[in-house]
């Protein structure tokens, strides 16, 4: 499966799946294997056990934005979108 953004994970964290926290990265269009990111939001889903993470390595991301980007795999769960105040 070829990801429109990229995704990945936080080193050295867990889940409660026991795998490390999930995250999508927005703000670069090219595959990355490291970086420094803002988290901007959380992905909540009613239908699995754990959250993803939303962070951002540049640009102004709403709520809006966020579902655009990652409706791709948002679209099989029941999710939505939380961003801290």
């Amino acid at each position: 499966m070829v990801y429109p953004v990229n995704y990945g994970f936080v080193p050295w964290t867990k889940a409660p799946d026991g795998h490390p926290i999930d995250a999508y990265v927005l703000g670069v269009d090219h595959p990355l294997e490291r970086c420094s990111a803002k988290v901007i939001a959380v992905i909540r889903r009613k239908d699995d056990v754990e959250d993803k993470i939303v962070v951002a390595v540049s640009g102004e991301w709403d709520r809006a934005a966020i579902e655009n980007a990652t409706q791709f795999q948002e679209q099989y769960f029941d999710s939505w979108v939380e961003i801290p105040e």
